[in-house]
This record gives C-alpha cells, sequence and structure tokens, in this order.
C-alpha cells in the first residue's frame, strides 16, 4: 500500500504542464501523452483505492485476534484511519467522474455547465483531505 501511495505522489509530481495543452497549435502526440498520464493516474488511484479496502479488511479481521490491549487500540486507530482515507480517496474519485462527465455533457447542454463547475470546485478540496489522510495512513505505526 505504501508503495501504491508513493507511486501515486509520484504520478502526480510529473504531472504535465498545463502550458502545454493550452493554445491551438496542439499536436496530436501531446494529447496522448497527456491522455497516457490521466490513464496512468487513475489506474493508480484505483489500485491504491483496492489496497486501502483490503487493508482495512485485514484489519478488521485482524483486531479480535490480538491478545494485548495496546496492539488492539493501535489497530483501531489504525483502522480509522484507513477508513477515513478510503472515503476521502473514493469521494476524490467519484467527484472527479461526476465532473468529467457534467464536462462532457455541457457541450450538448449548457445547463451542464453549473454542475462541471461546481464539482470541479470541490476537487480540490477533496484532493486536499485525501492527501491529507493518506498521510495519516502513512505515519500509522504497524499494529502487529
Amino acid at each position: 500500500m505504501l508503495k501504491a501511495i508513493q507511486n501515486l505522489d509520484d504520478i502526480n509530481n510529473a504531472e504535465p504542464d498545463s502550458s502545454d495543452l493550452e493554445g491551438s497549435d496542439l499536436e496530436s502526440h501531446d494529447l496522448k501523452s497527456y491522455d497516457s498520464y490521466s490513464n496512468d493516474k487513475q489506474q493508480a488511484q484505483h489500485k491504491l483505492r483496492h489496497q486501502l479496502k483490503n487493508s482495512r479488511y485485514i484489519s478488521e479481521f485482524a483486531t479480535p485476534l490480538l491478545r494485548k490491549k495496546g496492539a488492539k487500540k493501535k489497530n483501531k486507530r489504525g483502522l480509522k484511519r484507513l477508513i477515513k482515507a478510503q472515503k476521502a480517496l473514493g469521494r476524490y474519485l467519484d467527484h472527479n467522474q461526476y465532473q468529467q462527465r457534467y464536462q462532457q455533457k455541457s457541450t450538448v447542454d449548457t445547463n451542464a455547465l453549473y454542475g462541471a463547475g461546481w464539482f470541479a470546485a470541490r476537487l480540490s478540496d477533496d484532493y486536499n483531505r485525501h492527501h491529507k489522510r493518506l498521510a495519516n495512513v502513512k505515519d500509522n505505526d504497524i499494529f502487529w
């Protein structure tokens, strides 16, 4: 899971320059590289979401097996952090998908621009929130 978080951070840091995508002289190569970047980012996010879900289930399963009270407390604290990270990442991915759909729909219906703008505004807050939650998961002590 930590490798998936690091991979997502690396992809986010290697984000293509938005100035390359502006202007009317876009080449098909630039668009293909941006689409490839977007696809890689989505795959990394979904892989991370899947690993968060698996870690959550393993933690829930392992809690009753622990004998020491301190270990149970660490596990419960870690489980809370996993749940918060999973929900925050899920909300970010959902809002990103909704924003893209409204953006596509806005080509036909101008009323959809309001929804696209609202979700675009929510994405920055969701992005910050899920990165904060993932940092908490990274800093979490291993309970076993």
